[in-house]
């Protein structure tokens, strides 16, 4: 995982690393907050399920303003631990997996954990098949505590496991989640999904 941000953050719990699966922890300040949003039945829910409707639009421009500064490395290319990549062509925002990287993070963001897996036993396959996922799903990366993009695109490439998902030629797609709950251990959620078609 990314080392720490600051000297009070405890980051590293934990690399779980499985089939390119792989997770981060930051430290940063709050955005939008799920929480402070409203109250009781006034509520609106959230729907992480559509393009646009419902979803902060301040999540989804750090959803797309990660997208450019993973792109931008990409076109840079990156040195992955002991691993040399090359400049790769940009991801494609895939709108199916979009909604599986939005989902997990409003999930774990609203039941506060930090896994791969979600509490109802779902992976990253899973959610980005339900998502409906034409193509193959490559990778998951996870990361928390980061309030912007910048910060967690740099996190990500900071960590071996995590740099290598985004710098593998085999995945042309990606989807972004990001989620922000005041109640939840991080504050903020990102999850990136990964296929190629």
């Amino acid at each position: 995982m990314a080392e720490g941000v600051d000297g009070d953050c405890r980051l590293w719990a934990r690399l779980g690393l499985t089939a390119f699966l792989s997770g981060a922890f930051g430290c940063g300040a709050d955005l939008f907050d799920v929480n402070a949003r409203c109250a009781g039945a006034q509520c609106p829910r959230l729907e992480c399920n559509v393009e646009g409707g419902g979803w902060p639009a301040d999540w989804a421009s750090l959803e797309e303003q990660a997208l450019s500064a993973v792109n931008e490395q990409r076109a840079s290319g990156a040195r992955c631990e002991d691993q040399l990549f090359g400049p790769a062509p940009a991801f494609l925002m895939s709108p199916a997996l979009r909604q599986s990287a939005r989902c997990h993070s409003l999930d774990m963001a609203t039941q506060n954990y930090f896994s791969h897996e979600s509490l109802d036993g779902s992976s990253p396959w899973t959610r980005i098949a339900a998502a409906g996922y034409a193509g193959t799903a490559t990778a998951e990366n996870i990361a928390a505590g980061y309030s912007d993009a910048r910060s967690v695109v740099r996190a990500l490439m900071g960590s071996a496991g995590h740099c290598k998902n985004i710098m593998q030629r085999s995945s042309n797609e990606i989807g972004i989640g990001f989620a922000s709950s005041s109640t939840a251990s991080y504050h903020s959620y990102w999850t990136q999904d990964f296929g190629r078609r």
